[in-house]
C-alpha cells in the first residue's frame, strides 16, 4: 500500500495496475474509478456505489455486491484472466466519460438547468 498519491504518481499508478478495485459502497460518486478507465486500467467496484450505477450503464466494468468476498475475488480472477473483456470495458467506460463526464457536457447540463429556472428567463 503506498498511501495517497497525487498528480504525475497517481496517473502512473493507475496505468501501472491490472485492475482498479473499489468495492466500497460510501463514496458519493467516487472518480477513481472513471480516472482508472481514462488511463486503460479495467475497474471492479461496488454495485452500490456512487460509480456502480454508471459503470453498469456504461458496461464499463465489474459490479460486485458489497460485502461479497468470495464474489470479489471471483471477480478479480475473471478481470485478471479476461484480458478482451476488459480491453473493451475500458474502451467502452473512456468513450462515456468522453460523453457524458467531460467539464464541457457537464457545464452544457448546468445551463440547461440554469435556463429551465423561471428567474432565469
Amino acid at each position: 500500500f503506498t498511501g495517497p498519491l497525487y498528480g504525475r504518481e497517481k496517473l502512473t499508478a493507475y496505468v501501472d495496475a491490472d485492475l482498479l478495485v473499489s468495492p466500497a459502497i460510501h463514496e458519493i460518486f467516487g472518480l477513481v474509478p472513471f480516472e482508472a478507465l481514462m488511463c486503460g486500467t479495467p475497474v471492479v467496484v461496488a454495485g452500490d456505489s456512487g460509480s456502480g450505477q454508471l459503470i453498469n450503464q456504461a458496461r464499463a466494468g465489474y459490479l460486485v455486491r458489497y460485502g461479497d468476498v468470495l464474489g470479489l475475488v471471483n471477480m478479480l480472477q475473471h478481470g485478471l484472466t479476461h484480458r478482451s473483456e476488459t480491453t473493451e470495458m475500458v474502451r467502452l467506460g473512456q468513450a462515456f466519460v468522453q460523453n457524458n463526464l467531460s467539464w464541457s457536457r457537464i457545464t452544457q447540463e448546468l445551463e440547461h438547468i440554469y435556463q429551465a429556472q423561471p428567474a432565469f428567463q
